[in-house]
Protein backbone atom coordinates (compact mmCIF):
# COMPACT_ATOMS: atom_id res chain seq x y z
CA UNK A 1 0.00 0.00 0.00
CA UNK A 2 2.87 2.14 0.68
CA UNK A 3 6.74 3.00 0.50
CA UNK A 4 9.16 3.72 3.04
CA UNK A 5 8.43 6.96 4.41
CA UNK A 6 7.80 7.41 8.42
CA UNK A 7 6.60 11.11 7.90
CA UNK A 8 4.33 10.32 11.22
CA UNK A 9 7.90 9.69 13.09
CA UNK A 10 9.98 12.24 11.99
CA UNK A 11 8.32 14.39 14.75
CA UNK A 12 10.63 13.41 17.78
CA UNK A 13 7.58 15.88 19.54
CA UNK A 14 4.71 13.38 18.04
CA UNK A 15 6.69 10.46 18.84
CA UNK A 16 7.05 11.15 22.57
CA UNK A 17 3.71 11.89 23.20
CA UNK A 18 3.27 7.82 22.33
CA UNK A 19 3.65 5.72 25.54
CA UNK A 20 6.93 3.96 25.35
CA UNK A 21 5.01 0.86 26.17
CA UNK A 22 2.98 1.30 23.25
CA UNK A 23 5.54 1.65 20.56
CA UNK A 24 7.21 -0.68 22.72
CA UNK A 25 4.28 -3.18 21.57
CA UNK A 26 3.74 -1.34 18.12
CA UNK A 27 7.57 -2.20 16.96
CA UNK A 28 7.58 -5.79 18.71
CA UNK A 29 7.04 -7.51 15.25
CA UNK A 30 9.89 -5.65 13.57
CA UNK A 31 12.78 -5.84 16.06
CA UNK A 32 14.97 -7.83 14.16
CA UNK A 33 15.11 -4.77 11.53
CA UNK A 34 15.45 -2.30 14.90
CA UNK A 35 18.91 -4.45 15.57
CA UNK A 36 20.61 -4.96 12.31
CA UNK A 37 20.30 -0.80 12.56
CA UNK A 38 22.15 -0.81 15.89
CA UNK A 39 19.00 0.47 17.60
CA UNK A 40 19.41 -1.38 21.07
CA UNK A 41 16.23 -3.17 21.81
CA UNK A 42 15.12 -2.48 25.60
CA UNK A 43 14.30 -5.23 27.79
CA UNK A 44 11.84 -2.66 29.90
CA UNK A 45 9.57 -0.90 27.32
CA UNK A 46 9.37 1.80 29.80
CA UNK A 47 12.65 2.43 28.95
CA UNK A 48 12.45 3.27 25.51
CA UNK A 49 14.64 5.85 23.82
CA UNK A 50 12.20 7.91 21.73
CA UNK A 51 15.38 10.12 20.76
CA UNK A 52 17.50 7.19 19.46
CA UNK A 53 13.86 5.15 17.91
CA UNK A 54 13.26 8.65 15.84
CA UNK A 55 16.94 8.92 14.36
CA UNK A 56 16.86 4.67 13.44
CA UNK A 57 13.55 5.55 11.36
CA UNK A 58 14.31 8.81 9.88
CA UNK A 59 17.69 7.84 9.12
CA UNK A 60 18.63 4.31 8.30
CA UNK A 61 21.82 2.89 8.05
CA UNK A 62 21.13 -0.04 5.91
CA UNK A 63 17.97 -1.60 3.82
CA UNK A 64 15.12 0.34 4.73
CA UNK A 65 12.09 -1.96 6.59
CA UNK A 66 10.16 -4.66 4.87
CA UNK A 67 6.47 -3.93 3.54
CA UNK A 68 5.14 -4.68 6.84
CA UNK A 69 6.59 -2.26 8.78
CA UNK A 70 5.94 0.24 5.95
CA UNK A 71 2.23 -0.24 5.94
CA UNK A 72 2.15 0.06 9.44
CA UNK A 73 3.89 3.12 9.68
CA UNK A 74 1.67 4.02 6.62
CA UNK A 75 -1.37 3.95 8.17
CA UNK A 76 -1.11 5.28 11.31
CA UNK A 77 0.01 8.73 9.73
CA UNK A 78 -3.49 8.67 7.43
CA UNK A 79 -5.22 7.80 10.01
CA UNK A 80 -3.56 10.18 13.15
CA UNK A 81 -5.88 12.98 12.46
CA UNK A 82 -9.78 13.92 13.21
CA UNK A 83 -11.01 12.36 10.37
CA UNK A 84 -9.38 9.43 10.22
CA UNK A 85 -10.10 9.04 13.69
CA UNK A 86 -13.96 9.64 12.81
CA UNK A 87 -14.00 6.59 10.46
CA UNK A 88 -12.16 4.33 12.67
CA UNK A 89 -14.75 4.77 15.21
CA UNK A 90 -17.85 4.57 12.65
CA UNK A 91 -16.04 1.08 11.08
CA UNK A 92 -15.70 -0.12 15.01
CA UNK A 93 -19.35 1.04 15.79
CA UNK A 94 -20.30 -1.64 12.97
CA UNK A 95 -19.11 -4.57 14.90
CA UNK A 96 -19.70 -2.97 18.18
CA UNK A 97 -22.66 -0.36 18.55
CA UNK A 98 -22.10 0.30 22.54
CA UNK A 99 -18.00 1.55 21.42
CA UNK A 100 -17.24 4.86 22.83
CA UNK A 101 -13.65 6.81 21.94
CA UNK A 102 -11.93 8.26 25.13
CA UNK A 103 -11.78 11.72 23.99
CA UNK A 104 -8.31 12.44 25.79
CA UNK A 105 -6.56 10.13 23.97
CA UNK A 106 -4.33 11.12 21.35
CA UNK A 107 -5.15 10.27 17.72
CA UNK A 108 -1.76 8.50 17.07
CA UNK A 109 -2.15 6.78 20.09
CA UNK A 110 -6.10 5.69 19.30
CA UNK A 111 -4.56 4.23 15.67
CA UNK A 112 -1.92 2.46 17.42
CA UNK A 113 -3.93 1.01 19.65
CA UNK A 114 -6.43 -0.21 17.28
CA UNK A 115 -3.75 -1.93 14.90
CA UNK A 116 -2.96 -3.61 17.47
CA UNK A 117 -6.19 -5.12 18.51
CA UNK A 118 -7.24 -5.48 15.04
CA UNK A 119 -5.04 -4.79 11.93
CA UNK A 120 -7.52 -5.64 9.55
CA UNK A 121 -10.39 -3.61 10.70
CA UNK A 122 -7.54 -0.29 10.52
CA UNK A 123 -6.17 -1.44 7.01
CA UNK A 124 -9.74 -1.82 5.89
CA UNK A 125 -10.68 1.59 6.78
CA UNK A 126 -7.49 3.53 5.36
CA UNK A 127 -8.22 1.76 2.52
CA UNK A 128 -11.86 2.77 2.08
CA UNK A 129 -10.91 6.17 3.69
CA UNK A 130 -8.48 6.99 0.43
CA UNK A 131 -9.60 4.69 -2.23
CA UNK A 132 -13.53 4.92 -1.55
CA UNK A 133 -15.35 1.53 -1.51
CA UNK A 134 -14.37 0.46 -4.86
CA UNK A 135 -10.75 0.68 -3.68
CA UNK A 136 -11.40 -1.36 -0.47
CA UNK A 137 -13.07 -3.84 -2.87
CA UNK A 138 -9.84 -3.86 -4.68
CA UNK A 139 -7.69 -4.74 -2.17
CA UNK A 140 -10.46 -7.59 -0.54
CA UNK A 141 -10.13 -9.13 -3.53
CA UNK A 142 -6.06 -8.62 -3.80
CA UNK A 143 -6.50 -10.87 -0.36
CA UNK A 144 -8.07 -13.41 -2.09
CA UNK A 145 -11.66 -12.31 -0.58
CA UNK A 146 -14.38 -12.51 -3.60
CA UNK A 147 -16.96 -9.15 -3.51
CA UNK A 148 -18.26 -9.31 -6.80
CA UNK A 149 -19.27 -12.66 -8.07
CA UNK A 150 -18.23 -13.41 -11.60
CA UNK A 151 -21.47 -14.35 -13.83
CA UNK A 152 -20.97 -17.37 -15.53
CA UNK A 153 -24.13 -16.50 -17.32
CA UNK A 154 -25.10 -13.01 -18.01
CA UNK A 155 -29.04 -12.86 -16.49
CA UNK A 156 -31.78 -12.58 -18.92
CA UNK A 157 -33.07 -8.99 -20.22
CA UNK A 158 -36.19 -7.49 -18.97
CA UNK A 159 -36.80 -5.29 -22.00
CA UNK A 160 -35.02 -4.08 -25.16
CA UNK A 161 -35.15 -1.00 -26.52
CA UNK A 162 -34.09 0.78 -29.79
CA UNK A 163 -34.53 4.74 -30.51
CA UNK A 164 -32.09 6.95 -32.07
CA UNK A 165 -31.67 10.74 -33.38
CA UNK A 166 -32.43 11.54 -36.60
CA UNK A 167 -30.18 13.34 -39.22
CA UNK A 168 -32.70 15.64 -39.98
CA UNK A 169 -36.35 16.54 -38.70
CA UNK A 170 -39.16 13.95 -39.82
CA UNK A 171 -43.15 14.99 -40.17
CA UNK A 172 -44.57 12.73 -41.99
CA UNK A 173 -46.04 9.52 -41.32
CA UNK A 174 -44.22 7.55 -44.04
CA UNK A 175 -41.39 9.59 -42.85
CA UNK A 176 -40.93 8.14 -39.73
CA UNK A 177 -42.52 4.62 -40.88
CA UNK A 178 -38.81 3.60 -42.00
CA UNK A 179 -36.86 4.59 -38.82
CA UNK A 180 -39.18 2.68 -36.75
CA UNK A 181 -39.26 -0.93 -38.49
CA UNK A 182 -35.72 -0.55 -38.86
CA UNK A 183 -35.28 -0.43 -35.18
CA UNK A 184 -37.59 -2.83 -34.66
CA UNK A 185 -35.93 -5.49 -36.66
CA UNK A 186 -33.23 -4.48 -34.62
CA UNK A 187 -34.74 -5.22 -31.22
CA UNK A 188 -36.54 -8.59 -32.78
CA UNK A 189 -32.78 -9.53 -34.07
CA UNK A 190 -31.70 -8.85 -30.14
CA UNK A 191 -34.17 -10.48 -28.72
CA UNK A 192 -34.04 -13.70 -31.21
CA UNK A 193 -30.15 -14.16 -30.31
CA UNK A 194 -30.64 -14.60 -26.72
CA UNK A 195 -33.84 -16.44 -27.04
CA UNK A 196 -36.31 -14.71 -26.01
CA UNK A 197 -40.12 -13.04 -26.96
CA UNK A 198 -41.77 -9.57 -25.98
CA UNK A 199 -44.81 -9.82 -24.51
CA UNK A 200 -45.66 -6.18 -24.76
CA UNK A 201 -44.68 -3.49 -27.42
CA UNK A 202 -44.18 0.21 -27.10
CA UNK A 203 -43.82 2.97 -29.52
CA UNK A 204 -42.77 6.45 -28.75
CA UNK A 205 -42.28 9.89 -30.77
CA UNK A 206 -40.07 12.91 -29.10
CA UNK A 207 -40.20 16.40 -30.73
CA UNK A 208 -36.90 18.82 -30.38
CA UNK A 209 -36.87 20.19 -26.63
CA UNK A 210 -34.51 22.85 -27.85
CA UNK A 211 -35.91 23.53 -31.32
CA UNK A 212 -38.65 26.23 -30.08
CA UNK A 213 -41.37 24.38 -32.14
CA UNK A 214 -44.35 22.63 -30.58
CA UNK A 215 -43.70 20.36 -28.51
CA UNK A 216 -45.60 16.59 -28.37
CA UNK A 217 -43.91 13.52 -26.65
CA UNK A 218 -46.65 10.85 -27.38
CA UNK A 219 -46.06 7.20 -26.31
CA UNK A 220 -48.57 3.95 -26.65
CA UNK A 221 -48.21 0.36 -26.40
CA UNK A 222 -49.97 -2.88 -26.27
CA UNK A 223 -49.79 -6.24 -25.02
CA UNK A 224 -49.22 -8.67 -28.20
CA UNK A 225 -51.53 -11.59 -28.68
CA UNK A 226 -49.02 -14.14 -28.70
CA UNK A 227 -45.56 -13.14 -27.73
CA UNK A 228 -43.08 -13.27 -30.24
CA UNK A 229 -39.98 -12.03 -32.00
CA UNK A 230 -40.84 -12.30 -35.88
CA UNK A 231 -39.46 -8.91 -37.25
CA UNK A 232 -42.52 -8.26 -39.82
CA UNK A 233 -45.07 -9.33 -37.23
CA UNK A 234 -43.57 -6.75 -34.52
CA UNK A 235 -43.31 -4.40 -37.09
CA UNK A 236 -46.63 -4.68 -38.29
CA UNK A 237 -47.93 -4.06 -34.77
CA UNK A 238 -45.67 -1.16 -34.03
CA UNK A 239 -46.63 0.88 -37.13
CA UNK A 240 -49.93 0.81 -35.68
CA UNK A 241 -48.71 2.15 -32.56
CA UNK A 242 -46.79 4.87 -34.63
CA UNK A 243 -50.18 5.65 -36.41
CA UNK A 244 -52.40 6.02 -33.19
CA UNK A 245 -49.86 8.66 -31.91
CA UNK A 246 -48.73 10.33 -34.92
CA UNK A 247 -50.15 13.90 -35.01
CA UNK A 248 -49.69 16.20 -38.50
CA UNK A 249 -47.60 19.72 -37.69
CA UNK A 250 -44.73 18.61 -35.50
CA UNK A 251 -41.17 18.22 -36.90
CA UNK A 252 -39.85 14.61 -34.53
CA UNK A 253 -36.46 14.51 -34.03
CA UNK A 254 -36.76 10.55 -32.57
CA UNK A 255 -38.56 7.66 -32.95
CA UNK A 256 -37.92 4.42 -30.69
CA UNK A 257 -39.67 0.94 -29.52
CA UNK A 258 -39.15 -0.89 -26.36
CA UNK A 259 -40.39 -4.40 -26.02
CA UNK A 260 -41.00 -5.65 -22.64
CA UNK A 261 -43.05 -8.57 -20.79
CA UNK A 262 -39.87 -10.54 -21.84
CA UNK A 263 -39.83 -14.42 -21.65
CA UNK A 264 -37.86 -17.92 -22.95
CA UNK A 265 -38.97 -18.56 -26.41
CA UNK A 266 -39.69 -22.20 -25.60
CA UNK A 267 -42.56 -21.31 -23.36
CA UNK A 268 -44.76 -19.21 -25.49
CA UNK A 269 -47.98 -19.51 -24.49
CA UNK A 270 -49.90 -19.89 -28.00
CA UNK A 271 -53.70 -17.86 -28.69
CA UNK A 272 -56.58 -18.90 -30.07
CA UNK A 273 -56.06 -17.08 -33.46
CA UNK A 274 -52.40 -18.35 -33.77
CA UNK A 275 -51.26 -19.30 -37.27
CA UNK A 276 -50.90 -23.17 -37.87
CA UNK A 277 -47.56 -24.85 -36.51
CA UNK A 278 -46.16 -24.97 -40.28
CA UNK A 279 -46.24 -21.51 -40.58
CA UNK A 280 -44.82 -20.86 -37.30
CA UNK A 281 -41.71 -22.91 -38.08
CA UNK A 282 -41.60 -21.25 -41.95
CA UNK A 283 -41.27 -17.91 -40.09
CA UNK A 284 -38.93 -19.09 -37.73
CA UNK A 285 -36.78 -20.84 -40.41
CA UNK A 286 -37.01 -16.99 -42.37
CA UNK A 287 -35.54 -15.40 -39.35
CA UNK A 288 -32.71 -17.24 -38.94
CA UNK A 289 -31.67 -16.92 -42.11
CA UNK A 290 -32.32 -13.72 -41.95
CA UNK A 291 -29.97 -13.38 -39.38
CA UNK A 292 -27.50 -15.81 -40.59
CA UNK A 293 -27.35 -13.81 -43.91
CA UNK A 294 -27.23 -10.08 -41.82
CA UNK A 295 -24.21 -11.86 -39.57
CA UNK A 296 -22.33 -12.85 -42.39
CA UNK A 297 -22.39 -10.17 -44.69
CA UNK A 298 -23.06 -7.53 -42.54
CA UNK A 299 -25.77 -6.08 -41.11
CA UNK A 300 -28.71 -5.14 -42.85
CA UNK A 301 -27.98 -6.98 -45.91
CA UNK A 302 -31.26 -8.63 -45.58
CA UNK A 303 -34.15 -6.20 -44.14
CA UNK A 304 -37.58 -5.77 -44.54
CA UNK A 305 -38.69 -3.42 -47.12
CA UNK A 306 -40.54 -0.80 -45.05
CA UNK A 307 -37.07 -0.35 -43.54
CA UNK A 308 -35.88 1.81 -46.47
CA UNK A 309 -32.56 1.88 -48.17
CA UNK A 310 -29.39 0.70 -46.26
CA UNK A 311 -28.47 4.41 -45.93
CA UNK A 312 -31.82 6.39 -45.62
CA UNK A 313 -31.64 10.34 -45.66
CA UNK A 314 -32.78 10.18 -41.61
CA UNK A 315 -29.81 8.28 -40.90
CA UNK A 316 -28.71 9.81 -37.52
CA UNK A 317 -25.11 12.38 -38.25
CA UNK A 318 -22.06 11.16 -37.32
CA UNK A 319 -19.45 13.75 -38.79
CA UNK A 320 -17.08 12.61 -35.79
CA UNK A 321 -17.81 9.01 -35.15
CA UNK A 322 -13.76 7.52 -34.53
CA UNK A 323 -12.70 4.89 -36.76
CA UNK A 324 -13.36 1.43 -36.12
CA UNK A 325 -9.27 0.09 -36.04
CA UNK A 326 -10.35 -3.44 -34.89
CA UNK A 327 -14.15 -4.12 -36.06
CA UNK A 328 -13.75 -3.01 -40.00
CA UNK A 329 -10.90 -4.01 -42.50
CA UNK A 330 -11.61 -0.77 -44.61
CA UNK A 331 -10.37 1.58 -41.09
CA UNK A 332 -7.49 -0.48 -40.79
CA UNK A 333 -4.55 2.08 -40.19
CA UNK A 334 -1.96 1.69 -43.10
CA UNK A 335 1.48 2.78 -42.83
CA UNK A 336 3.53 4.38 -45.42
CA UNK A 337 7.34 3.76 -45.87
Amino acid sequence: MSNYNPRTFTSLGLLRSIPAALLHQFFTPYRAYLESQKFEWPADPETLDHKVLHETLLKPAGPTPNKNLADAMFIVHEMADDAGVSALVDAIREKDPAFTKNKDVEAAVFVIQRWLLDPVLVENTTARRLLAVTGLRVVLELRGLSCLALEELAPPKKAICCAKGFGSPLSTLDELGEPLAAYVSRVAEKLRAQRQVAGFLQVFLETNPHGGGPQYFPATGCALPMPGNDSGRLAEIAAGLLRRIHRPGFSFRKVGVLASDLGPETATQLSFDAPPPEVLARRRALMATMDRLNRDHGRATVRLGSAGPATPAWKMRQANLSPCYTTRWEALLTVSA
